[in-house]
């Protein structure tokens, strides 16, 4: 048994046979009761996850986005969501979900995405706004199909490579992917692709001033570079704080 009190994680009852407190960490609690994004690293704190096995869609979307049947791709549970794009060059699709109870820190983005079969010329986008009252700041990447490279949204507004080169995510089953970007700091930290782990932490975020509501904004982002539409599946969709 695994209960959820007042903030804190108790494997099988609160207090132990010699009255002491018996608690876990949400990560560690994650990895435990097998969520797939959780299993090759337990670094953050877990504040938020959804594997859409509720029929409800608990996001701002655009295009078109829609939770599958159980005959469709999945990659925790039953269910993922299915995102669509227009068939226009330059039509996107996205998920968007918003987190207003926030403390700053080092905080990740993660999500597991499989493509649809054969997809080719699009772009695929990771985003995540931190709003800190007085400033904002924006970590934004993107794998480039046509040159299967990332890139990054630097200082100055403008998208640069990181120089690394991918390739393409799965057809067939999900990748986990997961941005770690600094508030603190302007800094971009780390970024997970499977199990490989890149150092991003000489890149600066995109800082601006600006007053606004403390919270975070998280987006996942299709785009196609041509006049066709692309699809893709998310599941396992992730926010954690605390960052180590």
């Amino acid at each position: 048994m695994v209960s959820y009190i007042r903030g804190k994680v108790y494997s099988g009852s609160p207090v132990s046979v010699w009255g002491e407190e018996e608690t876990i960490g949400l990560p560690e609690l994650a990895v435990r009761v097998h969520a797939p994004p959780l299993l090759y690293q337990r670094s953050g704190d877990l504040i938020w996850f959804d594997d859409f096995e509720s029929p409800v869609i608990k996001y701002y979307g655009a295009g078109e986005v829609y939770r599958t049947t159980k005959t469709a791709r999945f990659g925790c549970g039953s269910y993922s969501v299915k995102m669509k794009t227009g068939s226009t060059n330059g039509d996107f699709v996205h998920l968007m979900y918003s987190i207003y109870d926030y403390v700053a820190s080092k905080t990740g983005f993660g999500v597991s995405v499989a493509l649809a079969d054969d997809l080719d010329n699009f772009k695929l986008y990771i985003k995540m706004i931190i709003n800190r009252g007085d400033h904002e700041y924006r970590g934004f990447i993107y794998y480039n199909y046509s040159d299967r490279k990332l890139y990054y949204l630097n200082e100055n507004n403008e998208y640069e490579s990181f120089g690394i080169t991918w390739l393409v995510p799965d057809y067939k089953h999900f990748t986990t992917l997961k941005l770690v970007i600094d508030p603190v700091a302007g800094k971009y930290d780390k970024l997970f692709y499977g199990s490989e782990v890149y150092d991003l932490s000489n890149y600066n975020l995109r800082v601006t001033e600006t007053v606004t509501t403390t919270r975070i904004r998280v987006y996942m982002t299709l785009e196609t570079l041509e006049d066709a539409s692309k699809e893709c599946y998310v599941d396992s969709v992730f926010v954690t704080i605390n960052e180590r």
